[in-house]
């Protein structure tokens, strides 16, 4: 589904992974306006979340007709209405994804590449992995990096991953930079990772 299928006091849920865990939010559809959301959440008073950090790794989730479908998150910006109080808006994907396509569904990995350097050999010293599929790798980085170019990296976490990407998306991102690269070759068993995730990240959302 896209972003325009939505409408106003939709139910809405936000997946936070901060610092190696994964905390889920309510919330509810106040606005649409290209490809942005103004969500108002509810805070738990005694919930570990209080707040939606810059560093924080999100997705939007919404539930169709038993389906679930998952919408990245570029940038978030808290704002303050006299209406309706602090809400957040969210530039986010026009498609989302829905939950079981395992192989478009992307797993949350928060952490740097071990290894990052384009094919002629230079090194990419700042490669911080956002989100992880089958197809594709969301990745941010102070460096500025042309769409086009070709980069490897090394990833270890529970087992030992050499990628092989192609940037297709940039965006400014202020004092750094987001992108999306498709992965065009791997060396490691990079299915039974993202499978392993998944189920991880099923658990945890209940």
């Amino acid at each position: 589904m896209n972003i325009n299928e939505l409408t106003a006091g939709a139910d809405l849920y936000i997946d936070i992974e901060r610092g190696g865990k994964l905390f889920t939010l309510k919330g509810k559809l106040l606005d649409i306006k290209n490809n942005k959301l103004d969500i108002g959440i509810v805070f738990e008073k005694a919930g570990e979340v209080r707040d939606i950090k810059e560093t924080d790794n999100l997705y939007i989730r919404h539930i169709k007709m038993k389906k679930v479908f998952r919408f990245r998150v570029f940038s978030t910006t808290k704002k303050v209405d006299k209406n309706v109080g602090i809400f957040y808006e969210f530039d986010v994907s026009f498609q989302g994804e829905y939950f079981n396509r395992r192989e478009a569904y992307r797993v949350c990995i928060g952490k740097e590449a071990e290894q990052a350097s384009f094919l002629n050999g230079v090194k990419i010293n700042d490669f911080y992995i956002k989100d992880l599929s089958i197809l594709g790798v969301g990745f941010v980085s102070t460096r500025l990096i042309e769409v086009g170019e070709y980069i490897q990296f090394i990833f270890r976490d529970t087992c030992l991953l050499k990628l092989y990407i192609k940037v297709v998306r940039r965006e400014n991102l202020g004092d750094k930079y987001g992108y999306g690269a498709i992965i065009t070759k791997y060396e490691g068993d990079l299915n039974r990772y993202v499978y392993m995730k998944q189920v991880e990240e099923i658990k945890k959302m209940g």
